[in-house]
């Protein structure tokens, strides 16, 4: 799949992004959190907003099924996993 034609198949699109932006500066609501994830569990292209995310450096909002903290501690994890298969 190219790299945008991903967001074509995306559970949220044509939401509007307040949906998944955070209610303060990166505070979100539990009922904001549970908004968004309500599009985010049963999407068919949620790794690749993740990854999406990782690329771009996306701190602010939900993206991939995480917020920003979330998306922090995995990015560590991601970027670990695509060095070694850069070396395989």
């Amino acid at each position: 799949m190219m790299k945008s034609q991903w967001r074509d198949k995306a559970a949220c699109r044509g939401v509007d992004t307040e949906v998944f932006m955070p209610d303060g500066r990166r505070h979100f609501s539990q009922k904001k959190k549970r908004g968004a994830l309500s599009y985010c569990t049963v999407c068919p292209v949620k790794q690749d907003c993740l990854e999406f995310a990782f690329e771009h450096d996306i701190k602010i909002g939900f993206y991939g099924g995480m917020d920003g903290n979330e998306r922090r501690y995995a990015k560590r994890v991601w970027v670990r996993k695509r060095k070694a298969e850069q070396m395989e």
